[in-house]
């Protein structure tokens, strides 16, 4: 069984307890989930050389860096992981410059349990184009 990495970067502590509870519920075992308050300690993780992920979930508006920053710093850095964006900002702008600095997809960030497992679950089936065995 492949283990794979899923790092989540969000500020806002209930939408963080949303996220854990959702890959709780999910309970796909074979995924190592890391969570980050703010993009600085994430690209200094991804940047270490420690255990890299196979997905990023990330925020938009994020103290320091945002997540348009952090993800061109992800970029140039040479990581061409996926990095899918959640955010409060629907803002076709935001959506384009998100796209434009290469976001694989983004994602208003889900309103309720029941969106967040589906958005979850989706990106999950997609990026890793598998089952993962629960």
């Amino acid at each position: 069984m492949v283990s794979r990495n899923i790092w989540v970067v969000d500020d806002d502590d209930v939408d963080l307890m949303t996220y854990q509870r959702t890959f709780r519920v999910l309970d796909y075992k074979d995924l190592n989930i890391t969570y980050f308050k703010d993009s600085e300690t994430m690209l200094l993780a991804l940047e270490g050389g420690g255990q890299s992920p196979d997905l990023i979930f990330l925020d938009l508006n994020l103290p320091g860096l945002n997540g348009i920053e952090s993800l061109q710093r992800i970029r140039q850095s040479g990581f061409y992981l996926p990095v899918v964006f959640l955010s409060t900002s629907s803002d076709s702008a935001d959506v384009n410059v998100a796209l434009q600095a290469g976001a694989n997809a983004y994602f208003d960030k889900p309103v309720g349990f029941e969106r967040s497992k589906e958005i979850i679950r989706n990106n999950i089936a997609f990026w890793f184009d598998q089952n993962l065995r629960k």
